[in-house]
């Protein structure tokens, strides 16, 4: 599969790897995450807080 202008999805996954893009990406989801969760605990009556703090880590956890 070559999309990305030529480059295969492998070699540009391991570019973004080698630059360390991957990783700094992966710290900024990790804030934002804990910064939405720290939001959904000033509101008292969320229903559905333990759902949406549980998707927050989700997202910066999963894998490439």
């Amino acid at each position: 599969m070559n999309s990305n202008n030529g480059h295969s999805n492998r070699e540009v996954l391991r570019l973004l790897k080698k630059t360390g893009s991957l990783e700094f990406a992966r710290k900024r989801a990790r804030d934002y995450a804990i910064e939405a969760k720290a939001s959904l605990r000033k509101v008292k009556r969320l229903r559905n807080r333990k759902i949406l703090e549980e998707y927050a880590d989700y997202l910066w956890k999963r894998k490439e």
